[in-house]
């Protein structure tokens, strides 16, 4: 965990504005954002574009062995193989302007795993041949030839790539989850984009898959969530910002409110999008347009009023922020 100066250092008074490069859309198959079970990340260094190693699925992981972040594949077919694509960039999602400073090599892991649910925590563990059974998952990294995961080979690493600093660079994984996926139970996929290098900001991106068969209730929702470390407290000196996240599915219209005695807004982020804040006694608002088909992720930071209590823990600080959001078709 970054602490005192240094984490002063890192914590950028910016927004993110992000754009989710959607999936690959395969017949009547296609992926959505699903919230994280776990809220186990540490801040991280964005800088002013965003992390320049960035996925339009994957997550930031600081630590991959405890922090497991979840995401669905949805099709609206019994019986049909679900399809998408998993991207690797060298730039800030939404923002191919500016690329990272060196070229990134990495590896991309994939492999079978089972997920279960303690305490409210995702928990993975690497799957066996009885787990995976007779369900299969198909990959293909750069276009290239196709590995079958299944219980007779339950993981596959790919040679490494690397993306190269001079353009802004996607690499992409194509995915194509059996028919009877969504039957597996708690078996998952398990995509991993490990740097061969330490550089600054570059860390490894993760995240597991599970299949779901859709329903109209599913598809329009949106959601926002802090995603730093549950650790410790969040209090000063050690947090002076935190970094919260809006994803959806769907258009309408979000209303994010915050308690203005213990919260501030990052100013960059009402500038970018033009937002007047609406003030009500302790509570402070903005409500903005959400269109996924346009932009589906937001990227934003609080930071602590001026002269503040701190926050005696992340239930407070979480409790302190809501999101609600109202669907265009309601």
């Amino acid at each position: 965990m970054n602490t005192g100066k240094d984490l002063k250092r890192r914590i950028v008074l910016t927004v993110i504005s992000a754009v989710m490069l959607f999936a690959a859309i395969f017949g009547v198959s296609y992926a959505e954002y699903v919230k994280s079970s776990s809220v186990k990340q540490v801040i991280g260094s964005y800088g002013n574009d965003g992390a320049l190693f960035s996925s339009n699925y994957l997550v930031m992981n600081m630590n991959p062995s405890a922090n497991v972040y979840k995401r669905f594949f949805y099709t609206s077919e019994e019986g049909t193989p679900v399809s998408g694509s998993i991207t690797f960039c060298n730039y800030a999602q939404g923002n191919p302007a500016r690329t990272y400073e060196a070229d990134i090599v990495y590896a991309v892991t994939a492999k079978l795993v089972t997920v279960t649910e303690v305490a409210g925590v995702y928990v993975k563990n690497d799957a066996d041949a009885a787990a995976a059974g007779a369900h299969t998952v198909k990959l293909s990294f750069k276009g290239g030839s196709e590995i079958t995961l299944s219980a007779s080979n339950l993981s596959h690493t790919f040679a490494a790539s690397t993306l190269d600093r001079h353009l802004s660079a996607t690499d992409i994984l194509a995915v194509e989850f059996d028919g009877d996926f969504k039957n597996a139970g708690s078996l998952c996929l398990y995509v991993a984009a490990v740097p061969t290098a330490v550089q600054a900001g570059v860390n490894t991106l993760d995240a597991v898959f599970a299949v779901a068969l859709n329903s109209g209730e599913q598809r329009n929702v949106w959601e926002g969530e802090f995603t730093d470390s549950a650790s410790g407290a969040p209090a000063q000196p050690y947090y002076d910002g935190f970094n919260y996240n809006i994803k959806g599915v769907g258009s309408g219209t979000c209303t994010l409110s915050w308690d203005n005695t213990k919260l501030q807004i990052s100013q960059v982020f009402l500038a970018a999008y033009g937002l007047t804040p609406a003030v009500s006694g302790d509570r402070t608002s903005v409500t903005f347009a959400v269109d996924s088909d346009v932009l589906n992720r937001y990227d934003l930071q609080f930071y602590y009023a001026e002269g503040a209590a701190p926050f005696a823990s992340w239930a407070e600080l979480t409790g302190s922020v809501l999101l609600t959001y109202t669907d265009s078709a309601a």
